[in-house]
This record gives structure tokens, C-alpha cells and sequence, in this order.
């Protein structure tokens, strides 16, 4: 009997104490139940595909919600993420470039911001999006969850759109054939300017990219962006905006010229540069001239532009040719001036009427293309507006502040063009720059742009006609370039973009590359 009470007592002790240790187990699973807040995803795409939307967020509810060990919770908006209260922020990237996807998707650490996980891929047509999602969401599952992936994929998303009205962009019957396009990792920064330039001479054509008053170079190496230099431009009180290259004093050597504005003297301040074993040789500078190198029939020329005064006339000031003084110890004019021109950056020439005759192409200040003959004759001026510049100088205002004097308001700069044989049958055509700008220009301290696009134009005798309507991407194009960056003998078209502000509000810039396959 004593025997029986014994094992009674045992057995009654073992199962209190698994009941005990369930229940803790079940707190602690419960304390630790993971939220995964999903914001909405950037999809950049010549159509809309709100059915891609919808099957991204059925394959990551589906993967990562899992009873007591996590769940999934959707931001209406990227504004509105951070009120929620979750332990991961998943924020992803899709671009579709005709028969090209491309998938960047992250898991960021909600406490401290960092990014715990990455993805990145590309596929070949749209359906491979959601096989992206799919790969990403394993990795979710098995790296933070520590659960097993599941086997296949959990929805099925149609690779063209069903419903009706899933209309393409019209881009006319010349409209270019497909194109290659790469992408650039993202690059924690806010990229200023842009330049595809051969400046080491080694027969291959770098990066340069400028990007808060720190110049860095880099080469592409298959798909990689391989850094070269990194040298930071120490100018008191001066903002760097533009980067130029040209071998301004013969020697077989490209100077880099960079356009900056003193935010104190409220005037250019720009200088010139030697790139000497990776490290940035000063020449000249800082000098009042804003910069611009353009190509022309006689081969690259650097032009300039002076500011003058403290009013809203800062750039009435003529657009001039320039070169080096005797002992390369200045910049002096000459000869050329192309007093058509507002402003040094949108000028380019070319034969544009494809007649044989060079002409100019000037993008005014108000974003209005018009050609002029070499005599200064207005040929034609547009009835669409293009360009869109986040780049400043100040003046003085007319509003007056009785503390502080005068308030100062903003002259914003405009996106350079390009001339290029756009469609690769000898014609000149006009590569612009389109930054939609959602306040359209009313705020005069700043500008949003929320959207871009590059357009290629070609002249039909009526006028411009769009080429190549480039797709709309998420950001703001800050500056392009032409040039070869991966060595195959054909000319790029090389942009950078900078994200919109994003949950974790960190600057954030990306490099594209497009060209006709």
C-alpha cells in the first residue's frame, strides 16, 4: 500500500510539473511572438500592377504568420509605418524594365534600424516577383524564426494583369526596342552628382559620383560597383553640386570641375581638380563660375557662368567658353558666348534637325526646351516642360524680417542634357531629365519630387517627339551621364536616383545603368 502511495505521489508530482513547464513554455512563446510590419512595396513599372501588390502581401502573410511565434501586420502607408509598434519593418523595392524584374527586399531591425536581412535578385518576367518573395520569406522563417522553409510556393500571382484597362505608356511608333538595364547597390547617401569618365586613363570608363561635398570614384565589375577613391572636398562654407571632367590644359589628362556655392558670400565657389594616386590635387579654385562641360563639333569645351548681386538677377549673367590663363593659374573667357542660354548646366550641342548643321539646345530655367540657330536664333521652343533640380543658390529676397533683415530666397539650378545618337541610326537626338515636382513649382524654399523618368527625344520638323519615354522611377533624379561602364562599346545611359523619405528617414541613393540590347 505504502509502495502504491508512493508512485501515486510521483506520477501526481511529474504531471503538475508538466503542466507547469507547458504552461511557461506557452508565456514564453507567447512573450516572444515576433510582428513583421509590412509597408507597402515601391513598385516602378510602365503598367499598373496592383494584382502584384496583392499576391506580395498574400505570400508574406501566408509565410510569416505562425500561430504563438509571430505575426503579420500591413502599414497603409510608408508615412504611417512607424506608428505601429512591431519588431521587424520589411520594406522592399520592385523594378520591372520591360522584360527585366528586379527585387530588393530587406528586414530591418524596428529598435535599432539596422538591416538584419537582405535580398536582392532578378528574374526574366514578372511571375518570378513573387518566387523573389517566396525565397525571401524562407529566409525570414529559418534565420529569425528558426522554423523549417515551406515547400513551394503558397499563392500563385498571374504574370499579366486580367482585369481591364491595364493600359502601356504610348510611346509612339519609333519607340526604342528593348533595353539592358543594371542597377547599383543602395548607397547610404545623397548622391548630388554624376559623371561616367575615363579619369585614370586606363582605356575604362569610372563612376564619379559626388555626394555631400565627399567625391568618390568607382568601376563597374560585372555587376558590382567596385570602389576606387574617396576624397572629401574641404571648402569653408561651400556646397558642392555638380561634377565635370575635361582635359582643359592638353596634356592627355581629364581635370575634374567641380561647381559648388559658397552658402556665406551667397556666389559660385567652384575649383578644379587632378586625380594624383587616388587623391584629389587641387588646380584652381574656388573661382565664381558655375561649370558646365558640353560636347561639340570641335570637341569638349568648358563653359561657365558668373553670379552677380544679391537679388533675383544673380543669373543674368552671360553663359561663356572657358579656358585655362596663362600659367594655368586662372579661367578666363574664350571667345564663345551663347548669351541665348540662362543658365550654364541645360546646354547642349548638336544636329539636332539632323540637317547637318550644328545647332544649340537650351533647358531654360523654367524647364523649356528651345534650339537656336549659331547666330542666336530662336528655331523652336517646347510646349512640355522637362528638368527638375534640387540644386540651389540663395539671394536675397523681398521679404524682410525686422530681426534678421533680409529673407533669403532660393534660384534653383537645371538638370544638364545630353546630345546622343538615341536610336542608333545616326540621328541626333536630346536626352532629358523629367522630375515631377508634386507642390509644381509653388514653393519657392523647396522642391518634392516624388517621381521621375528620362526621356530621348528626336526632331520630326513639327518638333520633339518622345524616342524612348523612360519609366517612371520612385525618387528623384539627381543627375546623368553617357558613357561605358561595363566595356561592351555601346554608350549608357547612367542615372542616379535618390529615394523618397522612407520610414527610417536615412538618405538613400542608387545608380542606374540603361542601354538598347
Amino acid at each position: 500500500m505504502k509502495l502504491f502511495s508512493l508512485k501515486f505521489r510521483i506520477l501526481l508530482t511529474v504531471l503538475l510539473l508538466a503542466v507547469t513547464i507547458g504552461t511557461a513554455a506557452n508565456a514564453f512563446a507567447a512573450e516572444q511572438e515576433k510582428t513583421f510590419l509590412i509597408t507597402p512595396f515601391q513598385i516602378n513599372s510602365e503598367e499598373p500592377l496592383d494584382f502584384l501588390k496583392k499576391g506580395i502581401d498574400k505570400m508574406l502573410d501566408t509565410r510569416l504568420t505562425e500561430q504563438g511565434r509571430s505575426r503579420v501586420v500591413f502599414a497603409p502607408d510608408v508615412e504611417t509605418g512607424s506608428g505601429f509598434d512591431a519588431d521587424y519593418i520589411i520594406d522592399g523595392t520592385i523594378l520591372i524594365f520591360g522584360a527585366q524584374v528586379s527585387t530588393d527586399v530587406k528586414l530591418i531591425n524596428a529598435d535599432t534600424g539596422m538591416v538584419e536581412l537582405s535580398f536582392d535578385e532578378t528574374g526574366s518576367k514578372k511571375g518570378d516577383v513573387i518566387k523573389h518573395v517566396d525565397l525571401f520569406a524562407d529566409s525570414v522563417r529559418t534565420r529569425i524564426l528558426g522554423l523549417s522553409p515551406v515547400a513551394g510556393p503558397a499563392t500563385s500571382v498571374p504574370t499579366t494583369a486580367t482585369a481591364p484597362a491595364a493600359q502601356a505608356f504610348n510611346q509612339g511608333p519609333a519607340m526604342l526596342s528593348s533595353q539592358v538595364i543594371w542597377r547599383g547597390p543602395f548607397l547610404k547617401k545623397t548622391i548630388d552628382s554624376l559623371q561616367v569618365q575615363d579619369i585614370d586613363n586606363d582605356g575604362k570608363d569610372e563612376i564619379l559620383i559626388l555626394a555631400e561635398n565627399v567625391l568618390e570614384i568607382y568601376r563597374r565589375e560585372g555587376g558590382r560597383l567596385m570602389p576606387i577613391s574617396k576624397n572629401k572636398i574641404d571648402e569653408i562654407n561651400v556646397r558642392c553640386y555638380f561634377l565635370d571632367a575635361i582635359d582643359l590644359d592638353k596634356d592627355g589628362r581629364k581635370e575634374i570641375c567641380v561647381t559648388g556655392v559658397n552658402e556665406s558670400q551667397l556666389r559660385a565657389a567652384s575649383s578644379i581638380y587632378r586625380l594624383e594616386n587616388g587623391e584629389l590635387l587641387k588646380l584652381l579654385g574656388p573661382v565664381n563660375y558655375l561649370f558646365r562641360v558640353v560636347d561639340a563639333a570641335t570637341g569638349p569645351m568648358l563653359l561657365g557662368q558668373k553670379t552677380l548681386g544679391d537679388d533675383s538677377r544673380k543669373l543674368k549673367t552671360p553663359v561663356v567658353e572657358l579656358e585655362f590663363g596663362q600659367g594655368g593659374q586662372s579661367l578666363v573667357p574664350a571667345g564663345k558666348s551663347f548669351p541665348f542660354a540662362d543658365n550654364v548646366f541645360g546646354l547642349a550641342f548638336g544636329d539636332f534637325m539632323n540637317n547637318g548643321e550644328e545647332i544649340a539646345a537650351v533647358l531654360d530655367l523654367k524647364g523649356i526646351i528651345s534650339l537656336y540657330s549659331q547666330e542666336g536664333r530662336e528655331l523652336y521652343r517646347s510646349s512640355d516642360e522637362y528638368g527638375g533640380s534640387a540644386a540651389y543658390i540663395e539671394y536675397k529676397g523681398m521679404r524682410y524680417n525686422k530681426d534678421d533683415g533680409f529673407q533669403l530666397d532660393r534660384i534653383f539650378f537645371q538638370q544638364r542634357i545630353f546630345a546622343a545618337d538615341v536610336n542608333g541610326d545616326g540621328k541626333t537626338g536630346l536626352v532629358v531629365v523629367k522630375n515631377s515636382d508634386t507642390a509644381r513649382g509653388l514653393l519657392t524654399s523647396t522642391r518634392f519630387y516624388r517621381k521621375s523618368h528620362i526621356d530621348e527625344l528626336l526632331w520630326n520638323e513639327l518638333g520633339f517627339i518622345v524616342l524612348d519615354k523612360g519609366q517612371n522611377v520612385s525618387g528623384y533624379i539627381s543627375d546623368f551621364s553617357l558613357g561605358d561602364t561595363n566595356a561592351d562599346g555601346k554608350t549608357e545611359v547612367v542615372f542616379s536616383v535618390v529615394s523618397p523619405a522612407k520610414i527610417l528617414k536615412d538618405s538613400r541613393s542608387q545608380i542606374f545603368s540603361k542601354q538598347r540590347s
